[in-house]
């Protein structure tokens, strides 16, 4: 299953083929680059003989007798030879395919995910980039009339024509929206563990205790993913002009207001994924390995439209300054590289900072939503309080208003909640308010700061 842009090239490969020693596929995934030299080698009359690029980095005599097996092959046997490049592979595997390549007399093939330059006449072709609108057709048809949201799948899963295929292959009656939905997810989840943690969101709106204006800016948000394919595609709203298409959000507050576990009710919201960058693992002292990596998190994630949550973001996406220092340039040419990639992703981005003053004034004018949460005011104490405890775990007079006199953020809130049901659970006793007094003065103890003895007069009597 290929789309027409696609079978364009693979007749082009066809014709290479009779006329050039190499040809190269580069960009897209593995399979697509294989499906494409594989469908020009059928119409050749060739199968493909696929080898693993890593493999070639051996000891000379080895690599010669690599070389002339491949030889032989290519001359004896009804093989196109392919060396395939893994996403991962270092600079030392694409030295050693324009090694081989200059030894190599028969016709060979290379799929890569970028242009490996070698010496030898090649021709090389990009994969055509599935757009949303090729999507919606290759579901379509794959789907044989299946009464299926193939408009939200093709706009928020960059799956290949390949990929679409064997997925749609699974469905039958019993199959759900739900069901297939969660299995492009897991077929389009990047491999990022070393770079971000992926983040299981459990969170939900009735957890989410924030002000009515940031709760209408979040709400407006899930909507706009849902609406993209609408307003982007049908209402032609992005024709000639594909930026300003993502839709990023800075949370900005003091620690402990609610903006992590905002970003996981808005995953959760939209059933997508939720990673977690770790700065880290992503900023580095070498010059170019920050964009490298960053590079590799937008491109990784792009597939699934993941939510990526970059917090303490102004670590990152902190303002320019002056060039005094050879450093200084470079730095400035990372948050430059981050305005442009930023604004090209997909899936949404979330940037969470205690200041939102540290944010370069350019990233400000890119990003969509500026969600402001304030440190919670006495009535949205008192709702903290009251969501705090799940509906399983005993209370016994425990006063919410009361409570809400305590100037603590939900974070704090959420600390004494859980060390008051341990000690509630040594003494084999609901949860009192004692407990929670008790709990709330090893906070404050923790936070440094002053206990507000005058917010809890009267209570000595529940203090054991």
């Amino acid at each position: 299953m290929l789309t027409s842009e696609q079978l364009e090239v693979v007749g082009r490969l066809e014709r290479a083929l009779g006329a050039t020693s190499w040809i190269q596929v580069h960009g897209g995934e593995q399979s697509t680059r294989l499906a494409l030299l594989r469908a020009a080698a059928t119409r050749r009359g060739l199968q493909l003989l696929v080898l693993r690029a890593s493999s070639l980095a051996l000891v000379a005599t080895e690599a010669e007798l690599l070389r002339r097996l491949v030889e032989r092959e290519g001359r004896l046997g009804d093989w196109l030879p392919t060396l395939a490049v893994d996403p991962f592979d270092n600079a030392d595997v694409a030295r050693s395919v324009r090694a081989f390549a200059d030894g190599i007399t028969v016709p060979c093939a290379i799929s890569a995910p970028d242009c490996i330059p070698i010496s030898a006449a090649v021709v090389s072709m990009a994969v055509p980039t599935t757009t949303s609108a090729d999507r919606h057709d290759l579901w379509a048809s794959a789907l044989h009339g299946r009464d299926f949201d193939v408009d939200r799948l093709a706009q928020q899963f960059q799956l290949e024509p390949g990929q679409i295929a064997g997925l749609s292959s699974t469905v039958d009656d019993a199959t759900t929206f739900a069901t297939l939905w969660t299995a492009c997810r897991d077929a389009s989840r990047p491999p990022l563990d070393d770079l971000a943690q992926r983040i299981e969101p459990v969170a939900t709106w009735e957890s989410l205790v924030v002000a009515s204006d940031a709760l209408a800016s979040l709400h407006d948000l899930v909507s706009q993913l849902a609406k993209r394919h609408q307003v982007h595609e049908r209402w032609g709203l992005a024709r000639g002009d594909r930026r300003g298409q993502a839709i990023t959000a800075l949370f900005h507050g003091p620690s402990g207001t609610g903006k992590t576990h905002a970003a996981e009710v808005i995953a959760r919201a939209a059933e997508v994924d939720l990673y977690h960058v770790d700065l880290s693992q992503v900023v580095d002292k070498y010059v170019g390995e920050t964009e490298k990596r960053l590079r590799r998190i937008f491109d990784a994630a792009e597939s699934g439209g993941a939510v990526l949550l970059f917090d303490e973001a102004d670590a990152l996406f902190g303002k320019r300054g002056n060039i005094e220092r050879g450093t200084d340039r470079w730095a400035n040419l990372e948050v430059s590289y981050l305005l442009q990639r930023i604004e090209r992703y997909r899936g949404i981005a979330i940037l969470t900072t205690n200041s939102k003053n540290l944010i370069d004034h350019a990233f400000l004018r890119r990003i969509r939503f500026v969600v402001p949460f304030a440190f919670p005011e006495v009535s949205l104490r008192a709702e903290l309080w009251r969501r705090v405890f799940p509906t399983d775990t005993p209370l016994d007079g425990v006063e919410p208003t009361k409570l809400a006199r305590l100037q603590l953020t939900g974070a704090n809130i959420r600390s004494i909640a859980v060390r008051a049901a341990f000690h509630a659970a040594r003494d084999r006793s609901s949860v009192t308010m004692a407990h929670l007094l008790l709990a709330a003065r090893s906070e404050y103890a923790k936070l440094e700061q002053p206990f507000p003895e005058a917010e809890v007069r009267g209570w000595e009597s529940l203090h054991a």
